[in-house]
């Protein structure tokens, strides 16, 4: 019962944290927080919770790489404005080929492009990249972390053996947040 309590509560601190760092330039015009922006504050509040090796840190800019296009994208580019990763600038970049993600910390592969997983996998299995992505199913197949919605909220599944296969340190927080922990 107090575990049930104490990750409600830390559900309930995350919520806040996303929204209490969105501020009023994230909000439509009814007042409510889009689903895409909620999914950009998801990416950047991962990046406090995840400690990458430190050879995948030695450039001057922090990329985070979007598969394809996405309205994500323009929502990332809003919530990163201005901030530092691990006192990095902040790199956003769409990309359409494999190769393309060299150098890069995050790889964000939208819905509809997750049957392009296994091939990421297979070039980047063990260089240190956080892949999410927001398809069903997408832990079992390799994912490292999954946000899809979940009781009309957005949450985020953890796949353990694949953050630790790309040397990613993942903290309790993040582990006590997930609606579900694949090994």
């Amino acid at each position: 019962m107090l575990r049930t309590l104490l990750r409600r509560f830390s559900m309930l601190l995350l919520s806040l944290l996303l929204l209490c760092s969105a501020g009023n330039n994230y909000l439509q015009d009814d007042g409510s927080t889009d689903e895409n922006t909620l999914k950009a504050l998801f990416i950047y509040n991962f990046t406090k919770q995840i400690e990458w090796p430190s050879a995948s840190l030695q450039g001057t800019r922090f990329i985070i790489s979007i598969y394809g296009s996405s309205p994500v994208k323009d929502k990332l580019q809003l919530v990163m404005k201005g901030r530092r990763i691990f006192d990095k600038n902040v790199e956003i970049k769409e990309i359409s080929r494999p190769e393309d993600i060299s150098g890069s910390h995050i790889l964000f592969i939208p819905k509809g492009s997750g049957h392009k997983l296994s091939i990421f996998l297979e070039a980047y299995a063990d260089k240190g990249v956080l892949i999410i992505t927001e398809e069903k199913g997408m832990t079992n197949r390799g994912a490292g972390i999954n946000i899809i919605e979940k009781d009309s909220r957005l949450r985020f599944e953890l796949n353990d053996g694949a953050l630790k296969k790309q040397g990613l340190k993942v903290s309790n927080q993040l582990y006590n947040l997930a609606i579900n922990i694949r090994s």
